[in-house]
């Protein structure tokens, strides 16, 4: 998703960079959730598509996790070798694989340029063609401001005297401000959806939803988040609903939506942080705040390649 310029996360920005910790990503079954099974690992066979391409945002792209590659995008589009759609891609092992995916983007990056601060990421429709068989989208968070209305309305991380009021701020006079944000996406994502059929019409495509960032249980983390249970709960309420129109853009358009928040759920940002799959305000794990870490981009993976396993046809 976006990542915000705001002072307090440039001010994460260098904690994340001191913090990094290298070498954990693909190596680190031991480190996942006791829900994510061992299908990454042989001998399970996977489809064997002739051309795979990834699009997506930062949840997709994976800022500051492992190493960070420019193979196919700029290097300011953070992406990692250690993203979901390389894991996958290790694990079905493609013909051909391009991964386009880039942090910041929004559903118009699909097809237009997007600027990066070291260059344009081309739009990532352009890697999509005849010959493309199959696809991973997991794109639309940055429109419904799913990250960027959060930290607009969080207190400063760890500061007591400046509570987050998500609630206070978005809900009045009758209206959702949060999730008439989120509604606003579902003409985009139809779009987008559109594209993609266009452009790659004899692939099989793999609608990503995003995992659960905060749980909506009634509790909170201070230790780790400023925000109160009420936020969190608010914040999970307008991530679930995107997912869902996700999952409804998906079956009208006949493919096939990839559940990640189920299997993410309690993995959230106030679980230890052996076992969450979302880092939080200030990351203790190599990835961006309220991203996902190694653990979450390997528990998406799993739930991508457990999806296409049961549902792509040769």
């Amino acid at each position: 998703m976006h990542l915000p310029k705001s002072k307090p996360m440039r001010w994460i920005l260098g904690i994340v960079g001191v913090i990094l910790l290298l070498g954990v990503a693909l190596v680190g079954f031991a480190f996942l959730p006791e829900n994510i099974q061992t299908t990454l690992m042989p001998p399970q066979k996977h489809p064997k598509p002739a051309e795979y391409v990834s699009i997506g945002d930062s949840y997709t792209a994976a800022p500051k996790l492992a190493t960070q590659i420019a193979d196919n995008t700029p290097s300011t589009c953070y992406q990692s070798n250690s993203n979901y759609p390389h894991i996958v891609a290790k694990a079905i092992k493609p013909e051909s694989f391009v991964d386009m995916s880039c942090s910041g983007a929004f559903v118009k990056d699909l097809t237009k340029p997007q600027f990066t601060p070291k260059g344009s990421n081309a739009a990532q429709d352009e890697a999509l063609g005849a010959n493309t068989r199959l696809v991973t989208i997991g794109l639309s968070g940055n429109d419904a401001k799913i990250l960027t209305l959060f930290f607009e309305c969080a207190g400063t991380p760890h500061d007591e005297s400046e509570p987050s009021n998500c609630v206070e701020k978005f809900k009045s006079g009758g209206k959702d401000g949060f999730l008439e944000a989120v509604h606003a996406t579902q003409p985009l994502i139809e779009g987008m959806l559109t594209t993609v059929e266009t452009k790659a019409p004899s692939a099989q495509v793999f609608v990503v939803g995003y995992p659960q960032i905060t749980p909506n249980d009634g509790t909170d983390c201070p230790d780790e988040m400023n925000f109160s249970a009420e936020d969190m709960t608010y914040l999970d309420t307008a991530l679930r609903e995107l997912n869902a129109q996700l999952k409804d853009a998906a079956k009208r358009h006949g493919m096939t939506y990839v559940d990640t928040y189920t299997p993410s759920k309690g993995f959230n940002v106030c679980a230890p942080r052996d076992r969450r799959w979302i880092e939080s305000v200030v990351p203790t794990d190599p990835a961006f705040a309220m991203h996902p870490n190694p653990v979450g981009e390997l528990g998406m993976a799993e739930a991508v390649i457990k999806s296409i396993n049961k549902n792509y046809k040769h």
